[in-house]
């Protein structure tokens, strides 16, 4: 055999190969090409007990109830509670929006950066002989108001505030000429006020007197039939009491203060004014029910 694996492997090779080399490759090349060995069967024993197949348990006890349960609705984040009406009125007090000082040249007008000042018809100021007025002071006299709010009350205590309000004053401008020294009104018009805006309102407690502070910011219009009418922006800060006279209604007392930049047609400055106000009124309450819950057929 050893002789035939010899004479094998030289006619392959083409060459003489000794033997154990011979014997070597021939080797190799059974293992290379030997059959993969295929698993034998064992029968089990006769002994042993077949071992039965596993019964599905189900779901346990808590998945059914999660299954069961109806899924849960997300709560909102800001839900109206009551809503609050209110009608006021009072009066409010005026400002200054334009004092210059006592200028005794044109050069010292310029430097300030004013014009002619004008009358609330638009037209310079001038006295009888012409000359300017000096010492100048425009100043909104005190007014009424009346106005009305809506407010959404997110929580038991705080509540965002939609206001508007109209108020009725005049404006007037003093000053004197070169050769008097006393002081002269010169101009008067009537003013419209109209000012709206939203505020934050938190009530301190909810006794018998119910105080509350508010903080908002809104715009304001001072209307002049004969002039360009001036608007800004304000922001109001104030506070007030709440009394029940019945489940739904009651008396309200409020403090509040508009402060605002008022734009003067004369300088380039502008004057920073305060408006203060003061108004009593009625206070009509509405109570939000709750959203009725949702259940799902079949749920008890």
């Amino acid at each position: 055999m050893v002789s035939t694996l010899r004479s094998t492997v030289r006619a392959a090779c083409g060459a003489t190969l000794p033997l154990s080399l011979a014997l070597t490759l021939a080797i190799i090349g059974c293992l290379l090409g030997a059959p993969p060995a295929r698993a034998q069967y064992a029968p089990p024993a006769k002994d042993a007990p077949a071992t039965p197949p596993a019964k599905d348990a189900g779901p346990s006890p808590a998945a059914k109830s999660a299954a069961a349960a109806p899924p849960a609705e997300g709560k909102p984040i800001f839900q109206v509670q009551r809503i609050e009406l209110s009608l006021f009125a009072g009066p409010f007090f005026g400002a200054t929006y334009l004092q210059l000082p006592d200028i005794f040249d044109v050069q010292r007008t310029r430097d300030l950066g004013a014009s002619d000042i004008l009358d609330f018809s638009g037209r310079p100021l001038r006295a009888a002989d012409s000359s300017p007025i000096r010492a100048p002071h425009k100043k909104l006299e005190n007014g009424t108001l009346f106005g009305g709010a809506a407010t959404f009350y997110l929580s038991d205590r705080f509540g965002l505030e939609l206001r508007g309000v109209y108020g009725k004053t005049q404006a007037t401008v003093t000053g004197h000429t070169d050769r008097n020294p006393t002081v002269y009104e010169w101009d008067r018009s009537n003013v419209s006020v109209y000012q709206g805006g939203a505020n934050m309102v938190y009530q301190v407690s909810r006794g018998k007197l119910r105080p509350y502070f508010n903080l908002g910011f809104g715009g304001i219009l001072n209307n002049y039939p004969r002039t360009r009418d001036v608007g800004a922006l304000y922001f109001l800060w104030g506070g007030g009491l709440h009394y029940p006279l019945s489940p739904r209604l009651s008396a309200q007392l409020s403090v509040d203060a508009s402060l605002y930049s008022y734009k003067n047609n004369e300088i380039i400055f502008n004057e920073t004014i305060t408006l203060p106000m003061i108004s009593a009124g009625l206070t009509w309450r509405h109570d939000v029910p709750p959203a009725p819950a949702v259940v799902e057929p079949g749920n008890p």
